[in-house]
Order: C-alpha cells, then structure tokens, then sequence
C-alpha cells in the first residue's frame, strides 16, 4: 500500500480487549491501544504485561465484580509515557495469601477506583491474608477513588484502600505504601454523602505502613482514616514536604482504636501518626459537616508525634477531639497521647461542640507532651473530662496559647497540669478552671487579657514559676502551696486571694501585687527586683513576709483603707515609699539603708528597730509618722 498504513483489529481470548494495530508498509508493526476491558485475572494480567514490555495499551479497565490480583513485581507505566488502570466497583488486590506483590506507580501512571452506592467491591488491599505482603509505591504517579453519588448517608465508606488485611481478612497481613511523589485522591460530587476510607493496620493481627516523605494525600469529599484499629497495627509517617489534606470536612479519624474481639476482648489496636521535617496535616471544617479525631480509643493506643521543626497540623473540627475516649462503649478507655516537640500546631474553634480533650473516658488517659514548637488552642482545652479518666498536660518547653474564649478546664477526672518549662498564655474570666492539680514549675504564666482563676496551684520544689500579667489585671484565689518560688513580671496587677503556704519567696519585677490575704505571698521573702507596688488589702490586715528591696528599686507599700501590721523584717539598699489612707504598722527589723518616704496616711512604727536608723526619712504634708 506504498506509504499508507493498514490497519487491522485484534480481539484478545481472554476478557474483552480492543486493541488496533497499525502496520506501515514495510512489514515494521507498531501498536497503538485504544481500549482494553478485561473482566478476567487472565486477561488482566496479559493486558498490564504488555502495557509494562510494550508501551500498549494505555488505558486498561477492569471490570466484573471478582478481584484483581497485581503481578509480583509491577512498574507503572511500563515502556509507554502513560497508563491508565481502572477497576469498575472490582476489588484489586496487590498481595494476597496466593503470593506478595509490589506495585509502583511512576510519572505518567493512573490508578482509578470507580465505585457504587453501597457497594464495598470498589476497593484497594495491601497484604490480604496470613503472612502476605503488599507494597504500594506512588513515586510521581496518581492514585484516585471516584466516590459515586447519593442523597442517602451511608453506613460505612466505600472505595477504601486497605493497607493491611481487607474487607474479607480474618487471618492478618501486611500492606505498605510508601509514597514520594504524585497523589492520593478520594474525590466526590458536590452534595454526594458517600466517603472514602484509607484503612492502616485495621484489623486483627493486620499491620499496616504508610510512609510518605512527598506528594499529596486530598479527601475532596468526607472520609474515614483507620489507623491502627480493631486489634490492628498502623503506622502513618509524614515527612518531607508531604501533605494529608482533609480541608473539606467531615473526616472521622480513628488512631489506636477498638480490639479484635466483641466488647473489647481480644488483641488491642496501636495507631501511631508522625509528622516530621515540613510535612502538613490538615483536619478541617468544610463543605462536609462535622468532623472527628479519636487517639487511643477502647482500649486502644493511639500517639501523634510532631517533631519536624517546619511542620504544620491544623485541626478545625466541629466536634471534640478525643485522646483516651471510649466510642465502642467497652467500660474502659484507650491511652491517647500528643507529643509536639517543634513545628505549629494549630486548633481552630468552628462551632459546633469544638473542643480538645485529654482523659476522655472512664478508665481512658490522654496526654499532652509539650518540648517545643506551638502549639495555639481556640476551643476549651480539658483535661480529664469524665469520672474515672486520667489526662495529662505537660509543658516543658515552645509554647501552649488558648486563644480567644478558649479556657483551660479540669474535669471531674483524675487532671495534671504540669508547667515545667516553656510559655503558657491565657486569659479571660475562670481562664483556668476546675478542680485538679496545677504544677507550677519554671515556666512562664503569659496573661493575655484579664484573667480569674480560682483553681489551686502548687510551685514545685527547686523550680520557679514566672506570672507576666503584661498590662492586665489577674486574680488568682486558690490555694498555692509547695517549696518553689514565684516571679511576677510585667506592670498589670496581680491579686492573690488564697490563704496561700508557699515556702520558695516571691521576686515582684514590675506592676503590683495585691494582697486579699495575710497569707497570700506565702512564707517565703519578698524580693522586688524592679520598682513595683505591695498593695494591703483589707483582709489582709497581718503579713509576715520578710521583704527585700533591692539596691535602685522603689518599693511602694500602700494601704488604700484600715490598717495593716508587716511583721517581717526590711532590708536591702532600695527605697521605700508608704502611699494610701490607711495605716501600715511595722513591727519587724527594718535594716534597710534605702530612703523611707511616707507620701500619704500613717506609718507607725509599733517596736523597737522598726525603722532603720540609717534610712533618710521624709514625711509628706499630711501623712503621719
């Protein structure tokens, strides 16, 4: 036919695949695919063994309702510059107890799962069965879940991609996925109500990895997460510049949840997520309502773990995020922790019932590690909401900010607040609440706006706990007790109302202390390093702090009303100045050599050595000495 092609048309025996074949002239036989439907494992496999040595087909669909099975070791897309894989509501299974199996996805390669309404067919397993393994890598290439339409809400997700065991799994197995590049796609129509699932380790004796240092995993619909869950083992690590994206709404997350057996019998699950280096993790509010995180659920064991110094995870949820909850209603808790030593962590108030909490559940613990990074709260923050759970918040390094309304609240749990180290900022009316235990180490208590407090602190031994009011009024009437001493910086005023038993000393750097109890600075000295103000108020009518002014600092002792007796001794090289209408009483041994100036009402010196013999006095003009 001289320079003309002809074309003829081959019918492959096993499934239904088309394929056309253009030959030139000169006998040389090129092959172009069109479309290839195979309904069959064998003519699968003839179809994707060809696309891998020949380049043909390019567009490869299964369909039928049995499971597809991955060859031993397959790369995508083979000789050719693309293909497409889909399986029509068809389970595809890459590692089976037949055999294991490697699958990888480069440049240029499309996994596609289209499902149906309430058809679980439409599906991916990694390791299904007893000793079986499957490997997934997505190296550059796209694995994307069509999630079909329906007004009606479903009972489970569909299209779920099993890392681990599979729908039918009763005897284990192990599924990777490790992904560098390219994306992970579960995509619905807008107003659809099904969602997809990506299960890690779920199930008993199943485990399952999904190690991703790159590309994108995107639910742009509602979704499930299992990881770790029903007497499973997941692990989900984030790295690189890797992004989990759930920005659309309405993803329930389960991290170390259930066991293997009915009503918590069995093996427990373990879920561990990690997100290092720069990686993203997003749970947020969207078009799809709602929205929960459950870590260590029913006895299981559930840790998040964010140490990469340029991460971010962003959690803006409608309902509570759970560490040590109890869903499946076992009697007993699960044990959930977060530790975040770097990067951003960032929890956003969205309505609904937002809040985070840690002890979540009787018989359930959730901790909180704090070392470094930030970590910023908008919704109340509880530790040991219910009877018979344990929580834990440990601050010992980076930086724990409530933001707006937010609020630190004890539940009616077993609560620890430890401030060890690092910044803890809050504010508002019963900013701090509840009845639990407040361990107040050498870290810093950041006021942010005026801030009540009635709940009990204790200043640990050898450490020193630091209030910076800023410019903000703070009131403080719990009891304060323990060996540790307190620092008051920033010039807003601090109230303390509670007959406190402190032993460590108080070191006053700035603004003014009130005092609305003879106890309220404890046992200890009071030291000012900075000019500061000793306000007396009236119930605190006998102090017995020593008091310490510091050489070019100005302490101000002021009684507004009544009277007031310091029976602790003076000393220092500082100044002192006595203000207010009422009268103050020293009764203590004042060897001060600071100036003594009485600016307004009386100072009475109520014994012998009382006032220092060589401080310079001054009495203003109807002040009385």
């Amino acid at each position: 036919m001289g320079g003309f092609l002809r074309a003829r048309t081959a019918r492959l025996s096993a499934g239904v695949a088309l394929f056309s074949l253009l030959l030139p002239a000169g006998g040389h036989r090129e092959a172009r695919a069109e479309s290839v439907v195979v309904t069959d494992q064998a003519g699968f496999e003839a179809a994707v063994n060809a696309a891998i040595a020949d380049g043909q087909p390019d567009t490869i669909t299964a369909q039928g309702g049995s499971a597809f099975v991955a060859g031993a070791d397959w790369t995508l897309p083979g000789a050719g510059t693309s293909l497409s894989l889909t399986f029509n509501t068809s389970p595809f299974q890459i590692g089976n107890s037949s055999g294991d199996a490697t699958l990888t996805l480069l440049s240029g390669s499309t996994l596609t799962v289209n499902t149906t309404s309430g058809s679980s067919a439409g599906r991916i397993e990694l390791g299904n069965g007893g000793g079986s393994s499957g490997t997934l890598n997505i190296s550059g290439g796209t694995l994307q879940v069509n999630l079909a339409d329906t007004s009606t809400a479903p009972g489970t997700s569909i299209g779920r991609i099993w890392v681990g065991g599979g729908s039918t799994n009763t005897t284990g197995g192990t599924g990777t996925i490790n992904m560098s590049a390219g994306a992970l796609l579960y995509v619905a129509n807008a107003g659809s109500l099904n969602y997809g699932g990506l299960a890690i380790g779920r199930g008993g004796s199943v485990t399952g990895l999904f190690d991703q240092s790159g590309g994108a995993v995107r639910f742009q619909s509602a979704g499930s997460l299992d990881l770790g869950t029903q007497g499973g083992t997941g692990t989900y690590a984030l790295s690189g510049d890797a992004v989990f994206d759930a920005s659309s709404g309405g993803l329930t997350a389960y991290i170390g949840s259930r066991a293997s057996g009915a009503g918590g019998s069995g093996t427990a699950s373990s879920g561990t997520l990690t997100i290092s280096d720069s990686a993203q993790f997003s749970m947020s509010a969207g078009s799809f309502t709602g929205g929960q995180l459950y870590v260590g659920d029913s006895k299981g064991l559930g840790t998040i773990t964010q140490d990469g110094a340029g991460s971010a995870v962003t959690l803006s949820l409608q309902n509570p995020i759970r560490f040590g909850s109890d869903v499946s209603n076992y009697g007993t808790g699960g044990s959930g922790t977060y530790n975040l030593s770097a990067g951003t962590l960032t929890i956003l108030n969205v309505g609904g019932s937002a809040q985070i909490v840690f002890g979540a559940s009787s018989g359930g613990s959730g901790t909180f590690n704090i070392s470094g990074g930030t970590a910023t709260v908008a919704t109340t923050l509880v530790v040991a909401s219910a009877s018979g759970s344990t929580g834990t918040v440990n601050l010992s390094g980076g930086t724990l900010t409530l933001s707006g309304a937010s609020y630190l609240s004890f539940g009616s749990g077993s609560g620890t607040f430890s401030l060890s180290g690092g910044t803890f900022t809050v504010g508002g009316t019963d900013g701090i609440r509840g009845t639990g235990t407040f361990n107040f180490g050498s870290g810093t208590l950041v006021v942010s706006s005026a801030l009540t407090s009635s709940t009990a602190m204790t200043l640990v031994a050898g450490q020193t706990g630091t209030i910076n009011t800023g410019t903000y009024a703070t009131t403080l009437s719990g009891v304060i007790s323990g060996s540790g001493a307190l620092v008051k910086s920033g010039t807003g005023t601090l109230t303390l109302s509670g007959s406190n038993t402190f032993s460590g000393g108080t070191s006053l750097g700035g603004g003014q202390v009130t005092l609305n109890s003879g106890n309220a600075l404890g046992t200890g000295a009071v030291t000012l390093t900075s000019d500061a103000t000793l306000a007396f108020g009236s119930s605190a009518t006998s102090v017995a702090n020593a008091l310490v002014v510091n050489s070019g600092t100005t302490a101000t002792l002021t009684v507004a009303s009544g009277s007031t007796t310091l029976s602790g001794g003076i000393s220092g090289a500082g100044a002192l100045t006595k203000t207010g209408s009422g009268t103050l009483t020293l009764t203590g041994t004042n060897t001060s050599s600071g100036t003594l100036a009485v600016s307004a009402g009386t100072l009475t010196a109520g014994a012998a050595g009382a006032l220092s013999s060589s401080a310079a006095v001054s009495v203003s003009s109807g002040a009385t000495l």
